[in-house]
């Protein structure tokens, strides 16, 4: 029997605790930390060794502002998944540092977080959230004139009015696309998985990230049994858990506390 927890973690104040809480975990009940190079073996692979796993993730990339986890990683000799977006940070002015990301690829695989973290799966429309960093098109039509920017506020507000079908889905794709070729490009490693901001996702972006050739994506919220909406286990929920809830994707049975 094959098991694997997956934990997320957001790099806010007090996360090396909650790493240290995991790795207590993982020494008291005989746990085995995944190297995240691992995955999909783990996840496919019918020849994997049979065992209890943990995966370690991080969202948002602030790991660059929170130096105790990189010195946790190294102390412990551990490697883990970051999934980081290269372009403006929807919701307090971060912007990402790819050399330190650089300077630090020995302890992580990388996966893409977005290309801005704005809601990717919500289509932009009179309500839509007024503090998205959100793509827009340049010029007043699409197709060949379709080039990526960004904005302070969101698509709406610069259109005053809803997407179109064919928008959302270039908008999507130029998240899930853009966002994967500079993470490669810049630090120089594959970039094999997405994580879906906020854990929302819809049936285009799955398919985006699909086309994009990622080999699987996380989720955290709306889960379904798939490789492409992995469930993982929040640190940073206000929720106690109720219970453990076992999701099989392919050869490898996944645990959330719900």
């Amino acid at each position: 029997m094959r098991t694997l927890r997956i934990y997320m973690f957001h790099s806010k104040e007090g996360v090396v605790e909650q790493l240290n809480d995991v790795l207590e975990k993982v020494r008291r009940e005989k746990l085995t930390v995944l190297d995240p190079a691992k995955v999909m073996e783990c996840f496919l692979s019918p020849d994997f060794p049979t065992g209890q796993y943990v995966l370690l993730t991080f969202d948002d990339g602030r790991e660059q502002r929170e130096s105790g986890v990189v010195d946790f990683l190294a102390r412990n000799n551990l490697r883990a998944l970051a999934f980081v977006f290269p372009l403006c940070y929807s919701m307090d002015g971060f912007q990402m540092d790819l050399n330190f990301w650089y300077r630090n690829r020995r302890l992580f695989e990388f996966g893409s977080h977005s290309l801005t973290h704005s809601n990717v799966a919500k289509s932009a429309g009179p309500k839509f959230w007024t503090d998205m960093r959100a793509l827009f098109y340049r010029g007043k039509r699409t197709g060949k004139d379709f080039a990526p920017g960004l904005i302070t506020l969101g698509w709406d507000q610069l259109r005053e009015r809803p997407e179109t079908t064919n928008e959302k889905l270039m908008r999507i794709d130029s998240e899930v696309y853009l966002s994967k070729a500079i993470i490669e490009r810049s630090l120089g490693v594959p970039c094999n998985y997405f994580s879906y901001p906020w854990g929302f996702y819809d049936k285009n972006l799955i398919e985006s990230v699909k086309r994009a050739g990622y080999q699987a994506a996380f989720s955290v919220i709306n889960t379904e049994a798939s490789i492409w909406t992995i469930p993982r286990i929040d640190m940073d929920s206000p929720h106690k858990p109720v219970e453990t809830i076992s999701f099989q994707i392919c050869q490898c049975s996944v645990l959330r506390d719900c």
